[in-house]
């Protein structure tokens, strides 16, 4: 869980991003988790999971305020060595921290990403340990 400085409303979420002109989804997600937290990993995989958010969310898309269009975000798990703590980027959060699931869907803000971390874990609980 990442909190988003004051000036960028304050709210908890997860690492969270879009995609830029030369990139697919899975080298997008391995690049906004290194941005956000420093990691290095390899290991990030879609859940094959994505649900819809008002574009005006995407500064890049200029949408005006109350147009019906929608984005696609895609939900993405990452593994990470065990001990590892992430570097924040301290011109977009200001607080990270590692929370038991029902904590995390009380600090989110979004009921998107509530229900992407319900399916993050669903699709971890089908996954072979």
């Amino acid at each position: 869980m990442l909190r988003r400085i004051p000036e960028l409303r304050g709210f908890w979420q997860p690492i969270s991003g879009g995609v830029e002109d030369d990139e697919d989804l899975l080298t997008a997600a391995r690049r906004e988790l290194r941005e956000e937290t420093g990691f290095q990993t390899a290991a990030v995989e879609s859940i094959n999971y994505a649900y819809r958010i008002p574009a005006f969310h995407d500064r890049k898309l200029g949408a005006a305020p109350g147009a019906d269009e929608t984005m696609p975000l895609h939900t993405f798990a990452a593994r990470v060595d065990d001990g590892a703590e992430p570097v924040l980027d301290p011109a977009e959060h200001d607080r990270y921290l590692w929370c038991p699931l029902l904590l995390a869907d009380r600090l989110l803000y979004w009921p998107g990403d509530r229900e992407a971390l319900r399916q993050v874990d669903t699709w971890l609980r089908s996954r072979p340990l």
